[in-house]
């Protein structure tokens, strides 16, 4: 499922985390990526996250994974073909499929897993 949603938000303290991680950063072949739990939803952390590179192939086998796009671009690699989102965009991982997110830039998205 792909929606288009408008929100802005802004953390400075999320931000300094993902510069400090990028300063301390030795490899280039990972994602660095700091996260903040702004919420808890029933058993589900709504999180929001900065993040930039490539991540670790997975799957969440029990349950669905919500992203929403607040800035950058992510792509959402996945076997039956890339899903591009810009800010606004919104899309839903359905449980066990496997998926590969990656943002050439830094990129902040809500994440409800």
């Amino acid at each position: 499922m792909r929606r288009r949603w408008g929100s802005r938000l802004c953390d400075a303290d999320l931000c300094d985390d993902l510069a400090q991680r990028s300063r301390c950063a030795g490899r280039s072949d990972r994602a660095l990526v700091a996260s903040r739990t702004i919420a808890v939803v029933d058993d589900y952390d709504a999180r929001v996250v900065k993040a930039r590179g490539e991540f670790t192939r997975h799957s969440h086998p029990e349950t669905d994974e919500f992203l929403l796009v607040l800035s950058g671009t992510l792509t959402i690699r996945m076997d039956e073909g890339d899903v591009a989102l810009a800010p606004g965009d919104v899309y839903v991982v359905p449980g066990g499929r496997f998926h590969q997110p990656f943002a050439g830039a830094e990129t902040t998205f809500l994440l409800d897993r």
